[in-house]
């Protein structure tokens, strides 16, 4: 089964959301729980600068 552009995407079960596997409740808290802590942001970035220091040496 091609899936150019030009054609439709499939509408098999799950893909056009007549399934309700997933429904706005759970999209919202998936939204939420993947959000970073500020304490993870902050770390990633001491991380990412240490790593671009040791680059620079």
């Amino acid at each position: 089964m091609s899936t150019g552009h030009d054609e439709p995407r499939p509408r098999d079960f799950g893909r056009d959301g007549v399934s309700r596997l997933v429904n706005e409740d759970r999209a919202m808290r998936a939204r939420e729980v993947s959000r970073p802590r500020p304490e993870d942001e902050a770390a990633a970035v001491r991380e990412a600068e240490e790593m671009l220091a040791r680059a620079r040496r």
